[in-house]
């Protein structure tokens, strides 16, 4: 799957890093797992814990209704709602960081 120029989703981070940790996907067709979507994550996952909680629980347990993942999470089913549908990880929200060098 290409995807450059297009948005990017949890999922799609997700569905990807099963695919590389199962050794089925090359080097050359990996599009999502950049560094910079990679760090987007983490940022994402360090200001708003419960938008990872619910993401995860979504995409481990799709069947799960909203009001489910609100319940099981202990959460407004408002929160649940609003932290599913806000999925895009952006690539170049750190087009403008400095270089990494080579040995930390």
């Amino acid at each position: 799957m290409e995807y450059e120029n297009q948005d990017i989703t949890l999922a799609d981070m997700l569905r990807e890093a099963l695919q590389i940790e199962r050794g089925g996907l090359p080097l050359a067709r990996r599009r999502c797992c950049s560094f910079s979507r990679i760090v987007r994550l983490a940022d994402a996952v360090a200001a708003n814990p419960d938008w990872w909680r619910c993401n995860r629980l979504h995409f481990f347990v799709p069947e799960l209704s909203h009001q489910q993942i609100a319940d099981a999470l202990e959460l407004p089913r408002r929160t649940v709602t609003r932290n599913i549908a806000a999925v895009q990880i952006d690539e170049d929200v750190y087009k403008d960081l400095p270089e990494i060098p080579e040995k930390m």
